[in-house]
Formats: C-alpha cells, structure tokens, sequence
C-alpha cells in the first residue's frame, strides 16, 4: 500500500508520461506501481492516436451530401408520400362530467378560544388581535412566548 506522499509522486509520473516526458520516479515502490500503469497508459494513447488518424481521413472525405441521388427520397422532403395520408380520427368517446361538491360543516364546539391563561375571558376578535400583536412585535418577555405556548396547546387538540 502507498503512503499518500507515494500516490502523490505516482499521479506526477502519470502526468509527465502522458505530457511525453520520461519520469523517473525516486522511490522503488512508486517505479514498481508506474512500470504496471505505463503499459496501459502506452496502448491507450495508441489507440487514441488511431482513431485521431481514422476521424482526420474521413473529415478530408467531407461532411454529409448536400444532395440526396436520383431515385432516393429524403423521408423530411416535402415530395415524401408520408405526409399524403389522412389523419385518423381517435376512437374514444370520453365525456368527463366531474362535479365537486365539498360541503364544511365545521362546527367548534369548544366555544372561543383564549391565548391568556386567564381561563378563556377573551373573545376571538381579542384572541386575533393579541396575536397579530405579538406577530408583529418582537418578544419583549417570556409572558408573550408563555401565552402563545399556551394557545398552541389549547388548539393543539
């Protein structure tokens, strides 16, 4: 196993040899690494030479014909017979008469609700203005934070 000071001298070895460069690493066990990398690395620029080569002939060749031959029809022309037949009419009578009726009859039967812990004095007018209050300014003391605790539990039910 390579310490990450080898790994680190192996990848510079990869990197100059494939710049051209001949590395020639220090330390014993990182040139035993490279010499099982090298030969993958050699047949793979190989090859990536070859297929450079092959792709730089057939761009001398040109691109693709601007013209198609006689007697060959180019299936997006407009003289293509695809675009001579009818259009078929869908066979599906699907008729969608979805109504909805959503009734809500909620009913709260708790009476009004209180954000005091005064055992429920205020009326929901009070209840809505004391919170708008207390949305509106910011936390002086904990009484606020223990009265907007206590209606959450209240409504929590």
């Amino acid at each position: 196993m390579l310490t990450d000071a080898q790994m680190g001298q192996l990848f510079r070895a990869m990197l100059q040899f494939s710049q051209g460069k001949d590395p020639a690493p220090a330390d014993p066990l990182v040139m035993m690494a490279f010499s099982f990398v090298r030969p993958s690395m050699e047949r793979d620029a190989e090859k990536y030479k070859r297929t450079c080569e092959k792709r730089r002939a057939a761009g001398t060749k040109g691109g693709r014909p601007k013209k198609q031959k006689e007697g060959q029809s180019d299936f997006f022309s407009p003289e293509s017979k695809r675009f001579d037949k009818p259009t078929k009419e869908p066979d599906n009578d699907n008729v969608n008469d979805n109504e909805n009726d959503n009734v809500y009859d909620n009913v709260n039967v708790n009476g009004p609700q209180s954000m005091g812990g005064d055992g429920g004095t205020e009326t929901p007018d009070e209840d809505a203005e004391n919170a708008q209050e207390i949305v509106q300014n910011p936390v002086e003391n904990d009484d606020d934070v223990k009265d907007v605790e206590n209606y959450c539990k209240k409504n929590a039910a």
